[in-house]
């Protein structure tokens, strides 16, 4: 998914491997990333992010994992300089950013 409604969409999927998965911390819910994107993404002439959600599906069409990713194009001078991480802004203290994936894959 690369916009916000594309990321907006995948509720169900999100439900689906919080259920099977038994994720527990706020930081991996759909609400969270949503709220996130909509809040954090840069949108300025110097910086822009863009959502990048992988989305895995088994052959029955399930989700089974999703990578939240964010795709951020700094611009310095005739430079750009393009950068692919989780997303969150801190690894380490206020968010836990990780893939969602059921077990198994």
């Amino acid at each position: 998914m690369r916009s916000l409604e594309g990321v907006a969409a995948l509720k169900e999927d999100y439900a689906r491997l919080h259920q099977v998965a038994g994720y527990k911390w706020p930081f991996a819910l759909h609400e969270w990333h949503v709220t996130w994107c909509r809040h954090f993404l840069n949108i300025n002439p110097r910086i822009r992010d863009l959502p990048m959600f992988h989305v895995l599906r088994n052959a029955e069409g399930a989700c089974v994992a999703i990578v939240p990713l964010i795709f951020s194009r700094r611009r310095f001078g005739p430079l750009n300089v393009v950068s692919v991480n989780l997303l969150g802004a801190d690894p380490a203290i206020t968010e836990i950013r990780a893939p969602l994936i059921q077990p198994g894959y």
